[in-house]
């Protein structure tokens, strides 16, 4: 990396809605780069996950597949989950039947984003070839 790339460090925070799944049966799927970032904290928090499928990152789910998701989950007494990014890409129909937990951000120097978005929005727009 350039030496003068300002580094930012942070960590990740589950959703707190994450604590109601505990002891809760789950089919989890995720279409995200690292799937199992996704179904590792699930199981950590308790969740008793009953079966996961992963899909390739920004995968665009088919009704079929949605249709056998959600009787999957039926079938095992489960609760469909997925990701915010993922749920952005389901029918309103099919997102109502399933629970979205994210994660956020907590920065370690929360000051440095400020400072660094001051410098952005103060620096003269860069020429466009």
């Amino acid at each position: 990396m350039p030496p003068a790339l300002p580094v930012l460090t942070a960590e990740l925070l589950q959703d707190p809605a994450i604590t109601a799944l505990a002891g809760r049966r789950v089919v989890a799927f995720a279409g995200i780069a690292s799937p199992e970032k996704f179904f590792g904290p699930l199981r950590r928090e308790g969740a008793v996950v009953v079966a996961t499928r992963p899909f390739p990152d920004h995968h665009p789910y088919t009704a079929r597949e949605l249709d056998q998701l959600l009787r999957h989950a039926r079938d095992q007494h489960a609760i469909p989950v997925t990701t915010p990014k993922d749920a952005v890409r389901l029918p309103p129909s099919i997102r109502d039947q399933v629970t979205v937990i994210g994660v956020g951000l907590r920065w370690h120097e929360p000051g440095q984003i400020d400072q660094l978005l001051e410098r952005a929005v103060a620096a003269p727009p860069s020429a466009v070839p």
